[in-house]
């Protein structure tokens, strides 16, 4: 599938959930009540999750604040474009969806309100994050995905408690990100947008653990932009011609993804990633692997499938932590020699690749619960070595390896 196929999917599957209004998950099913339920029950005081979908109602049922246990409010593709001030009489309410109701704007007459914590307004047609959702003083998740939202504006400075926001799928650019300083959220998700560089004013995420940043058009990273406690940063099908220097900016990055983008080389100083555990660099350009790579002492998973390399480094024998290796559909005709000394290897993918033959090394890998070997041109009649290669692969399937 190319590029360009893969996108239009992403757009059909966009639009195709805007014809869903409610998928409820299994371990839910049976505990929604839905409008027709509300207008007959005499004890709404039971009711704990409240679903009014798809009505031609402008303003909540009045018995919807008879529901005095209510923990969850779902009025999605309905016409309602305001969060009333008698929400707050519902003293357990901890969740609002408003989702799939071509809103532009919403209004929340309900002041200083300290029992939502989650407000899903996905799916609309909103050009801006409304001040008036700081109303919710204990916000801790806040979803304004799939909308049109083109900046990220200083109105975020009050939400004091807020954790998650998910600003995907929105048409947010480099220009228009505008914010003095947010240190309560840890979770960004900026993935599906207009972003063309990782921009200095995200360094206004003071608090910020997990950034994704997938399905942009990023090619460069502002020098400016730092994060002292970010963990977690996906650049997943970006334009980065270059593997970003991240070492000295991000301290603490455990998890990288850089996949599907078109780079070519890896800096020598990655071993400043000193903390890395897992590093993602499928679906690039790359041909070699440098030495220092080696010297990732914490790294447990890496991906390199989907590349241009036919060897990897002696420093390899190092990575004692890796558990999951990945370089499948690469240029390899042999199994690097340095794969037999990772103890902990638990994973090994070498699909597709121009291998003949598996040493009995392999055997050495007293962990290795998984050998995905299929596409290779192996010759187990070769006269030889194929007697010694399938009696190592029968050795391996016997421990209970899923060799294929």
């Amino acid at each position: 599938m190319s590029n360009n196929d893969e996108s239009e999917l992403e757009n059909l599957l966009t639009k195709a959930e805007l014809y869903i209004v409610k998928v409820i998950p299994i371990y839910l099913e049976g505990q929604y009540t839905f409008y027709e339920d509300l207008l007959r029950t005499d004890r709404p005081d039971t009711i704990q999750r409240l679903g009014l979908y798809n009505l031609k109602m402008r303003r909540l049922p009045e018995k919807v604040y008879q529901c005095t246990n209510l923990l969850e409010l779902d009025i999605s593709a309905c016409r309602i474009k305001e969060i009333p001030e008698e929400i707050n009489t519902l003293k357990s309410l901890e969740r609002i969806t408003i989702a799939k109701s071509n809103l532009k704007k919403i209004r929340v007459r309900a002041k200083d309100n300290y029992t939502v914590r989650e407000l899903n307004l996905s799916f609309n047609n909103m050009r801006k994050i409304s001040p008036a959702i700081s109303n919710f003083k204990k916000l801790a998740s806040f979803d304004v995905s799939s909308n049109k939202i083109k900046k990220i504006n200083n109105s975020l400075n009050n939400f004091s408690n807020l954790i998650y926001l998910d600003v995907s799928f929105n048409r947010v650019s480099k220009i228009q990100i505008k914010l003095k300083s947010n240190t309560s959220i840890e979770s960004l998700v900026l993935a599906h947008n207009n972003l063309k560089e990782i921009p200095a004013a995200l360094s206004a995420f003071k608090g910020v653990t997990t950034l994704n940043l997938s399905y942009n058009h990023i090619s460069l990273i502002s020098k400016e932009y730092t994060s002292d406690k970010l963990h977690t940063l996906s650049l997943y099908k970006n334009n980065l011609k270059e593997f970003p220097q991240l070492g000295a900016w991000m301290p603490r990055l455990l998890l990288l993804d850089l996949s599907f983008n078109q780079i070519e080389t890896i800096p020598v100083n990655i071993h400043e990633m000193q903390n890395l555990a897992s590093l993602s660099l499928s679906n690039n350009l790359l041909k070699k692997i440098p030495h220092e790579v080696g010297e990732l002492k914490r790294l447990n998973s890496l991906f390199l499938q989907h590349n241009r390399i036919d060897s990897l480094p002696n420093s390899f024998s190092n990575l004692k932590h890796l558990r999951s290796l990945h370089i499948s559909n690469n240029q390899f005709k042999t199994l690097p020699q340095s794969i037999f000394d990772l103890e902990a290897l638990a994973e090994l993918y070498i699909s597709f690749n121009n291998i003949e033959y598996i040493p009995k090394e392999i055997l050495e890998l007293q962990h290795l619960s998984t050998f995905f070997i299929e596409g290779n041109p192996i010759d187990y009649k070769n006269r030889s070595w194929g007697k010694e290669l399938n009696a190592t692969l029968k050795v391996l399937r016997q421990r209970g390896v899923d060799v294929r």
